[in-house]
């Protein structure tokens, strides 16, 4: 039988709005590296798609349009 490894990446995404088939973009991406059960690093980017931040999509990250001004 396999070994379960104890350490992986966990990777969140935030868009611009709900869902690729909506035209939605990615704005920010993270990742936290967790061994053993502890977080060892982690990692946050903004990315300035071009593409304006609705306000739902606001509501529920709080990221906005200003934010990503200058982001890569």
């Amino acid at each position: 039988m396999p070994k379960i490894s104890n350490r992986y990446v966990i990777f969140d995404v935030e868009t611009t709005g709900f869902g690729p088939q909506r035209g939605a973009r990615v704005i920010e991406i993270g990742a936290v590296l967790v061994e053993n059960g502890k977080m060892i690093s982690e990692f946050q980017s903004l990315i300035n798609c071009g593409k304006a931040v609705s306000k739902p999509a606001q509501k529920v990250h709080g990221i906005t349009d200003r934010m990503l001004f200058g982001q890569p």
